[in-house]
């Protein structure tokens, strides 16, 4: 699970089925340009399964100590806003925990107006193994 150093208590996990996904840390990353300069995030790889809907789910649990009434977890995947979760009344939700479940995201038709609702899903990849300059690989 992703944990924030700065954030005691605040969890992210990446899920399918209802099960963590493996991470491993993002050594080679640089700051992301959308990222508030205070420090409060965390960036991670995971084992994505090809074409598998996935939840991300953001757990606030003691020692989190929240400095006000509400707070925000922002969901950006591959660098894109993809979600916002809003919890209130966060002094009543922390005697135990508190669960933020994101699982895709709603989008409007600008011409209709209907909104539509996207699961997130992982896409389908093509690794290629050779490890020399032009590789091209194909399915």
């Amino acid at each position: 699970m992703a944990i924030i150093d700065t954030l005691p208590g605040v969890e992210v996990t990446v899920q399918v089925d209802k099960e963590a996904l493996r991470e491993y840390n993002d050594d080679e990353g640089d700051r992301p340009k959308h990222i508030h300069p205070n420090g409060h995030h965390v960036s991670k790889y995971i084992e994505a399964i090809d074409d598998q809907e996935f939840t991300i789910l953001t757990t606030l649990r003691q020692p989190y100590a929240p400095d006000s009434p509400s707070v925000t977890a922002k969901t950006y995947i591959d660098g894109q806003r993809a979600d916002g979760r809003i919890a209130k009344n966060l002094a009543y939700a922390m005697i135990n925990r508190c669960k933020l479940r994101s699982k895709g995201n709603t989008r409007v038709n600008a011409e209709t107006g209907i909104a539509t609702r996207y699961n997130y899903k992982f896409s389908r990849l093509n690794i290629c193994k050779a490890n020399h300059m032009g590789c091209c690989c194909h399915d």
